[in-house]
């Protein structure tokens, strides 16, 4: 008679071990893949290397024009009714850059825009430039607003 009694004991325990199994194999999964999706932050102190040659340090100089330097944070912002002057000017700084505006009606225009900070500068010229009444040309270490 006790027969039954463990078969079904044995039935319950592997549906729990079953669940149990599951349950950490998706928590695994999870956790992979949202660290996976997080940004990766790169601090100066991760690669010690020294750069020697002088093309490297004019590749190296080249591309911190179109990139952020890696110590600075990440910055997702929301521009909404900031006047074009302000918006730009903040972006500009955050890639080192300057800004020459040819004509100062373009400083008080009012966009909306979404500026992430990962974004090359090239790609947020090619972004602003979709707005109507915005030029913007990206020449050496300046942004001209025409």
């Amino acid at each position: 008679a006790s027969h039954p009694i463990t078969s079904w004991r044995k039935l319950a325990a592997s549906i729990a071990g079953f669940v149990l199994i599951s349950g950490i194999a998706f928590a695994a999964i999870h956790t992979y893949i949202k660290r996976s999706q997080e940004p990766i932050q790169v601090t100066a102190d991760t690669h010690p290397e020294v750069i020697k040659s002088d093309s490297a340090k004019q590749v190296a100089a080249t591309d911190s024009l179109t990139h952020p330097k890696p110590e600075k944070p990440a910055i997702h912002k929301t521009f909404e009714n900031v006047a074009f002057e302000q918006m730009i000017s903040e972006i500009a700084s955050y890639y080192d850059l300057q800004v020459k505006f040819e004509n100062n009606e373009d400083k008080t225009l009012r966009l909306y825009y979404e500026w992430n900070s990962h974004s090359s500068i090239e790609n947020i010229v090619k972004e602003l430039n979709q707005f109507e009444n915005v030029n913007i040309e990206l020449q050496q270490n300046e942004l001209i607003v025409k």
